[in-house]
């Protein structure tokens, strides 16, 4: 944030966010004919949008192309969800979900640990064409993954069902539960870029505590997520995620108090750590919720559209949380709890959801 200041970022990343608006278009052709070729196209996007960086000549241009390759990934994320859903029994939702992420974070994690030392060794663009060669690997792996149609009851010719008819289609508790944790995802998503710098410039943690701090909140929670899944098949989805919030709001709360009071910085990472712990319970929820109050034929499409509701709110909320850090950084994690009430209240005041398969 030092480099443009907070409302630059903020545009930036707003502007990026709209590549995940298509979310609900991937997730409807993956209705139509099937999760595979959406999950195979990704990585291909990702791929392109490497070999810009060797156009890249100017800092903001490369922040540009770093923000939209961040949110590429997302277009392949309805279709990973619904397959994900599909293939495993209700009851083992939570964990086939956490076991997923678990995958997806310790893979994050080694690769840009790896990438990270050759770049220092190598420079930026001999590990940028590794990264490419890596992604086209990927793509033909994906190639071979076994195409599980959605639903055979939805047909593939012009004549099929549009995407507006699909979404008029859903149930009102489906449009309850997409709106109020599309809230939740995009305030995560939005306040996300500035939690760094907060930590950084207002806490002023030293170097070797953000080392920490980066350590332990990346791979504690990966190593979270098998537990996150079995507490969310015990208690249930919507249980787990009313207290989640719960306590990650009053969590995140407590951080704007810590750098008032110039708290020990061990203290400030053991908290920080914790509401990483809760945002995995909170996003676990989430994806089981979706799986458990959508119709299997407009699964991917559920997916997609909380996906595309989450980049829309996110949007005017990045700049919210740039305006919030201009008056007074101090009192962004603050801002950020109270928000998280707003869909909390919704999700509490509903003790019952019906399912439909």
């Amino acid at each position: 944030m030092d480099l443009y200041g907070p409302f630059h970022l903020g545009f930036v990343y707003a502007l990026s966010t709209a590549v995940s608006v298509l979310a609900v278009f991937s997730g409807f052709i993956a209705d139509v004919i099937g999760y595979k070729p959406i999950i195979l196209v990704v990585p291909i996007l990702i791929m392109f949008s490497f070999i810009l960086f060797f156009t890249g000549d100017t800092s903001l241009w490369i922040l540009l192309i770093v923000a939209v390759a961040l949110h590429i990934p997302p277009l392949a994320g309805p279709a990973i969800s619904a397959l994900i859903s599909n293939l495993v029994s209700s009851e083992t939702l939570g964990m086939a979900f956490s076991f997923y992420r678990f995958l997806m974070l310790a893979g994050f994690t080694a690769s840009s640990s790896a990438l990270a030392f050759l770049t220092q060794y190598f420079g930026l663009k001999p590990v940028l064409a590794l990264s490419i060669i890596s992604l086209g690997i990927c793509a033909l792996l994906r190639f071979f993954i076994r195409s599980a149609r959605p639903y055979t009851g939805v047909p593939t010719q012009r004549s099929g069902p549009r995407i507006l008819d699909i979404i008029r289609s859903f149930k009102k508790y489906e449009l309850f539960a997409i709106i109020s944790f599309s809230t939740v995802n995009a305030l995560a998503l939005s306040y996300g870029p500035y939690l760094y710098n907060f930590i950084r410039d207002v806490i002023g943690l030293s170097i070797l505590y953000m080392g920490l701090y980066e350590s332990v909140t990346t791979i504690a929670p990966s190593l979270f997520q098998p537990v996150s899944g079995l507490i969310i098949d015990k208690f249930g989805c919507i249980a787990t995620l009313k207290y989640a919030l719960i306590l990650e709001s009053l969590i995140v709360s407590v951080i704007s108090l810590l750098a008032y009071t110039k708290a020990g910085a061990l203290v400030i990472i053991a908290v920080l750590l914790t509401l990483e712990l809760f945002g995995a319970l909170t996003g676990n929820s989430i994806s089981v919720s979706i799986a458990e109050y959508s119709a299997r034929r407009h699964r991917a499409t559920a997916y997609g559209f909380l996906t595309t509701l989450s980049s829309l709110i996110a949007m005017p909320l990045y700049m919210y949380f740039a305006g919030v850090w201009s008056v007074n950084p101090v009192i962004l994690p603050l801002s950020y709890g109270v928000a998280l009430l707003a869909p909390l209240a919704v999700i509490v005041l509903s003790t019952h959801l019906p399912t439909e398969t």
